[in-house]
């Protein structure tokens, strides 16, 4: 096989978000209240030879001595609990539809100029780690993790065009909550915020100011994101696999798996192929088809199950076949159980691209 650099994306079938939003609830007494008691009186207004209590208004006949009433603690304001959080492996870029990446300004940390989109490769400041918020429901919500360990807030929730975003959470609450949402071809994700919005790229990025809105209502380009995988894959995640020379080409196993040199045209070469072309697909088509669990081995190799759940993807002969020849084709996914030929490392290139290379060494 030809060496060839990928770009991995992880899938989060997360859609529908539910609405609501709430902040901490403090006591409505946390600044103090106004009311103070009664003054005493001042020892030159007592009549001669009378004794005045003290803090005991003087009152005229007849009329009830008002209560002295002590004045109310200060009951500090207590902060909502921070949600449970649980951290997906490695880190993730965030690309907008044009293909800029998300920048985190400084790393984080600032509710001014806070991010920007006008990056063109995924440095340390486009780089985010994603939390599995635990017990959040169906779909799942995630918190995003800047460089500088703070976290993305949508401001009030969602709903805004200015003071939109702010890095300089450091724990996870209400507005520090997203949820993923996949668009219908399965390539790409929404990000929609706590009381339902969604992020939108302005522009569909490039922008060092007013670069993120949060009042959509619905998804459209603007609205959809890729997510590249960075560093540790972890295992058992199901990821997309797209080359680095074909941009936004994904990796597909036709069928589901299970297959041998079947069905050969534009675009699949025996049981995998590249689809370069959304327009020029094989029908019939399953986006699941382009979808691959990573089972890491005990050798630190991968093996690629298909989206079946029942076949891996193998390279014949270890690999070093040249695609699509009259004797072989070079990968089959028809073997359902995890040898040699189906073992692949994932060389982490250090900008969110890895080679694959098969058991021979080729790739």
């Amino acid at each position: 096989m030809r060496s060839a650099m990928v770009l991995i994306v992880l899938f989060c079938s997360v859609c529908v978000f539910e609405v609501g939003c709430t902040t901490s609830d403090v006591a409505s007494n946390a600044a103090g209240d106004s009311t103070k008691p009664d003054e005493p009186v001042a020892p030159s207004a007592q009549a001669p030879g009378v004794v005045q209590e003290r803090a005991v208004p003087r009152v005229s006949p007849g009329i009830a001595t008002p209560q002295v009433v002590p004045p109310l603690m200060m009951v500090p304001a207590v902060p909502a609990a921070p949600l449970p959080i649980s951290a997906l492996p490695g880190h993730f870029a965030i690309n907008t539809f044009r293909g800029n990446y998300l920048t985190a300004v400084a790393g984080g940390g600032r509710i001014t100029d806070v991010v920007r989109t006008d990056a063109t490769t995924p440095g340390p400041w486009e780089q985010y780690r994603l939390f599995l918020v635990l017990g959040g429901g169906v779909p799942q919500q995630y918190a995003i993790q800047t460089a500088g360990f703070n976290y993305l807030t949508a401001v009030d929730g969602g709903g805004r065009t200015s003071d939109v975003l702010h890095t300089d959470a450091k724990q996870v609450q209400t507005w520090e909550t997203f949820r993923f949402g996949l668009d219908q071809r399965g390539w790409r994700n929404s990000i929609q915020t706590v009381n339902g919005h969604y992020l939108t790229a302005v522009g569909a990025g490039g922008k060092t100011t007013d670069a993120i809105h949060t009042d959509a209502v619905k998804a459209d380009n603007w609205e959809y994101f890729y997510i590249w995988k960075c560093g540790d894959l972890g295992s058992g995640y199901q990821y997309t696999i797209s080359a680095v020379s074909v941009p936004y080409g994904f990796l597909f196993a036709y069928g589901g798996g299970g297959h041998v040199a079947t069905h050969i045209d534009i675009v699949v070469a025996g049981a995998l192929g590249i689809l370069t072309d959304y327009n020029l697909r094989p029908a019939p088509f399953d986006n699941n088809w382009q979808k691959f669990r990573l089972m890491r081995q005990s050798d630190g190799s991968y093996a690629l199950l298909t989206s079946n759940g029942i076949n891996y993807v193998t390279a014949i002969q270890g690999g070093g076949l040249a695609s699509g020849t009259k004797t072989y084709d070079d990968l089959v996914t028809d073997r359902t159980q995890v040898q040699a030929w189906e073992k692949f490392k994932f060389v982490d290139l250090g900008d969110c691209s890895y080679a694959i290379q098969t058991v021979s060494g080729n790739y």
